[in-house]
Parts: structure tokens; C-alpha cells; sequence
């Protein structure tokens, strides 16, 4: 047979086979056909417009809705704020969208997948995102490849609270406050530190001035979720200096929904002003309101009680007193002299002639001292 004879029956042949292939498998695949290729979205809305012409599926690739698909691209999205995020696509094939979260393709977690066939009808497939995670969005087609446009909204309002500048003044109760607010819809600042550890960053944020010093509790007392605070000193958000202990409220001391979990016990000072953020553990968002505890008022030691007189003769000054607690430490002075203890009668001897001031005042161990008890007399001439 002549050589020209066999080129033509070959390309013949082959010219045969590739009409009856499908026209997908001699189309181009897309870039985002795999997901190592999954294009990144971006902005809020995110929008993309794509195609599953010439698509494939990779060995261990999920199925979203179940399936199944057979042509499917990828995108990956990482919302700057958490939020419900409304999935909406517009096509005019039989397509169906998967939501997932993992690090890899083998290790894929669905969050939400839309199943509901022609043109992506209505309802929209609906799930909670959290501030910083990294979502990938598969999108297949059941029959026959075609083009389609995705959009990823996220239906949630931006907490009046959101930003370190616009935090909401919590309400004082007599030395306790209380606050309360949802982190939905939250997101985290440039130069925001990590609040509790959480990898996401859906914080809102409170500012409160301590009444008292000494040790005040800060906690999540009612809500939808677990949140986890902290305290900051600073003026900037990028420029803050965490304060407090991580320590859960004692269910004993206080009625809490939530037992207080992820509390923190804080040195208060009086008239610092603090700013503390609420935010969510494992990207969780909710409502939540916030318990702030003050350090209990002081316990003050006795007021001494003088004599109804003092008692002079011959330049000698004797004075009576007394205090409610039998084991109260009693310290006296004259006329701005040294301070010493002293027990009752005090006796001052060799006093002159003139105006004298007496001072004592009473401690109590553990207790707050208050101010002397004064008393003032006159030695008389010629009376030493």
C-alpha cells in the first residue's frame, strides 16, 4: 500500500473519532478546574463569572448536593468579616455550588451546598462565615457545561461597636456594669491583636472606667455562643497592652447562662479606663452580654471615739478614748509631733502654756484605716 494511501486512511480515522468525542473533552479546562487552581475572590459582595466548559473532576473531589456532578471549577474566598453569607448563582444549566473549609482537597469539610437544579433557582443556599477563614466554593454542572456567575453576600450588618474607635460605653449599675452585642457581621482591625486566641477576628469592642481598685471580673454571662474577652489599656488599636488573668466566673457567685466561660479577673484601678473586646472561639459568632463584677467596697477600721473632756492639772494633759473593735491598735500625736501607740488614758506631762493638738486614730488589721479623731485643749498660765 502506498505511503500516501495510509496518512489519508489515518487522518481519516482520526478526523472520525474526534467528531464523536464531546465537545467538553476538546475544549480548553479552566484555570480553576482543579482545586490547587481555585481562582481567589475577593471584595463584598464577591463576584465571580466563570465557566465548567471543558471542566473536570479530581479523584476524591466531593460532590456537592450530593451530585452528581461531573464538570466542576473552583474558587476560594476568605470573608474580612463574619456574617450570614447568601450564596446566589445565575446560569442557564443545571448547576449546583458547594461550600467547604479544609486545607486541602482530601481533608474538605462541607459548610453548605446548593442542590436546587435549573438556573440555579431560588432558595439560595445560606451559611455563617467567620472573619479570616478561608471558604472554597465548588461549582458543577449535572448536565451539560455552560457558563455561570456566583456571588457570595454577606446579609449581615457591620456592628455599631466593630472598630476599637466606636466603642460602645458600657452601663454602670452603683460599681457593677453590664453591656451586650452581637459579634454577626463583626470583622478584625489592621493592628488588632488576637482577642482570647481567636484565629478568626469577629470582635466588638466595649470601653468601661473602673469606680474601685482591687480585682474585678469580667465574663459572658447570657448568650448564643462562647465568647471569649479581653482587656486592654492604650489609646490605639494597634498600640494596646493586654491586662487580666483568663479565669471562667464561679457559677456559685452569680446566675449565668453560659457559667461564665471565658471570663478574666482584672487589678483594676480606680478612674482607668479600660477597653475590652468580645469575640468567638473556633470562628463561632453570636449575641452575648457582658457581666463586669467591681472590686467589692473597701472595709474601713473604726472611727475613735474620744472622751467627753481632758483632764489637766499642772501642765499634765490626760485623754480617754476608744474604738468598736477590742483588737484595734490605737496610734497617738501631739501637737505634730512623732506618731506613736498609745493605749487608753493617754498622759502628756510637762506641756506649756498655750493651744495643744491631739490626734489619735485606730487600726484594724485587713482593714482600711480612716482618718484620726481630733481634739483640742489650752494649758492655762500659771495652771503648770
Amino acid at each position: 500500500m502506498p505511503g500516501g494511501t495510509t496518512k489519508t486512511t489515518i487522518c481519516a480515522a482520526l478526523l472520525a473519532c474526534a467528531l464523536l468525542l464531546p465537545a467538553r473533552a476538546l475544549a480548553v479546562p479552566p484555570a480553576n478546574d482543579d482545586f490547587a487552581g481555585a481562582v481567589e475572590l475577593t471584595g463584598e459582595p464577591a463576584v465571580a463569572a466563570g465557566t465548567t466548559v471543558g471542566a473536570t473532576r479530581e479523584t476524591g473531589e466531593p460532590e456537592p448536593a450530593g451530585g452528581p456532578g461531573d464538570a466542576s471549577v473552583w474558587y476560594r474566598w476568605t470573608p474580612q468579616r463574619s456574617g450570614e453569607i447568601r450564596v446566589h448563582c445565575t446560569s442557564f444549566r443545571d448547576v449546583v455550588v458547594g461550600v467547604y473549609t479544609g486545607a486541602s482537597l482530601g481533608s474538605l469539610t462541607e459548610v453548605v451546598s446548593d442542590g436546587t437544579g435549573a438556573e440555579c433557582a431560588y432558595p439560595d443556599a445560606r451559611f455563617l462565615a467567620a472573619a479570616g477563614t478561608t471558604y472554597w466554593v465548588a461549582v458543577d454542572t449535572v448536565a451539560g457545561a455552560g457558563g455561570f456567575e456566583i456571588e457570595l453576600a454577606n446579609g449581615s450588618p457591620v456592628p455599631a461597636n466593630d472598630d476599637f474607635a466606636n466603642a460602645t460605653p458600657v452601663k454602670d449599675f452603683g460599681g457593677n456594669a453590664a453591656a451586650e452585642g452581637s459579634t454577626l457581621g463583626a470583622s478584625r482591625e489592621p493592628g488588632e491583636p488576637a482577642i482570647g486566641g481567636s484565629a478568626t477576628g469577629s470582635s466588638i469592642w466595649f470601653r468601661w472606667t473602673a469606680q474601685r481598685t482591687g480585682t474585678a471580673r469580667i465574663f459572658p454571662c447570657v448568650g448564643s455562643f462562647h465568647p471569649v474577652v479581653a482587656a486592654f489599656t492604650g489609646s490605639a488599636v494597634n498600640a494596646l497592652t493586654p491586662v487580666g488573668t483568663p479565669a471562667d466566673a464561679a457559677m456559685g457567685d452569680r446566675a449565668c447562662g453560659l457559667g461564665g466561660i471565658g471570663g478574666l479577673t482584672l487589678p483594676a484601678v480606680a478612674g482607668q479606663t479600660y477597653s475590652i473586646a468580645v469575640d468567638g472561639a473556633g470562628g463561632q459568632t453570636g449575641w452575648a452580654q457582658l457581666s463586669i463584677i467591681e472590686a467589692p467596697f473597701p472595709l474601713y477600721g473604726p472611727q475613735v471615739t474620744l472622751g467627753r473632756k481632758v483632764r489637766i492639772k499642772r501642765g499634765r494633759a490626760r485623754i480617754w478614748f476608744r474604738a468598736a473593735y477590742p483588737e484595734a491598735e490605737f496610734h497617738c500625736r501631739l501637737d505634730g509631733g512623732k506618731t506613736l501607740p498609745c493605749l487608753s488614758p493617754v498622759t502628756y506631762t510637762g506641756l506649756r502654756a498655750g493651744s495643744h493638738r491631739f490626734e489619735v486614730s485606730a487600726t484594724v488589721q485587713g482593714l482600711i484605716p480612716v482618718g484620726p479623731s481630733v481634739r483640742h485643749f489650752a494649758i492655762k498660765r500659771g495652771r503648770r
